[in-house]
């Protein structure tokens, strides 16, 4: 749920730090984002959109009660893994991807980790934010990126704004050309 609340990278959330996770602003922080030490320094932060707080609220409960089973109560990990031998530690990519292989199997719809970004960028465009604000929560440094790879106005989205438009607009008389005959 949270790829798809959070437009974060298949890595930066598998990365994601329990002390990350901000909920009384319903943030996350990025602490391993794509381009660290490059363009990024690991302290953006990404909003949670609305309707995640009771699923996450009850993950981070079943997650307390995991660790503290396995006698690992503090651990950092947003998402920690338990091996067989109990250590717990960071998903590696490979395990990650036959998590997502279960959730395939067991919902019967096959996805791509990385699908959730620009579904959430195309949602936020639907639903009338404009492509700087959905930039913005993908943390572009432009809108180019988001345009070329993530969301477009759909055509009935643009003819519906710009009918909308143009029926509100109010020309004044010098804005009105005068057809000679």
């Amino acid at each position: 749920m949270l790829y798809s609340h959070s437009g974060l990278r298949p890595t930066e959330l598998r990365l994601a730090k329990l002390d990350d996770l901000d909920l009384a602003n319903m943030t996350i922080r990025v602490s391993s984002p794509k381009g660290k030490g490059r363009w990024a320094d690991g302290n953006e932060i990404a909003p949670l959109m609305p309707g995640c707080e009771l699923a996450i609220a009850e993950y981070l409960r079943e997650r307390n009660e995991l660790l503290s089973r396995c006698g690992c109560p503090n651990h950092e990990s947003l998402f920690p893994f338990v091996a067989l031998n109990g250590r717990v530690g960071y998903w590696s990519q490979a395990m990650w991807g036959k998590l997502k292989q279960q959730v395939e199997m067991s919902s019967g719809v096959g996805f791509r980790w990385k699908d959730f970004r620009p579904t959430l960028a195309q949602h936020l465009l639907d639903s009338g934010v404009t492509i700087e604000v959905a930039s913005k929560v993908l943390r572009h440094t432009s809108t180019r990126t988001t345009e070329l790879y993530y969301a477009r106005i759909r055509p009935e989205s643009a003819f519906s704004k710009a009918r909308q438009a143009w029926q509100s607009w109010k020309p004044s008389a010098a804005a009105i050309p005068i057809l000679a005959d």
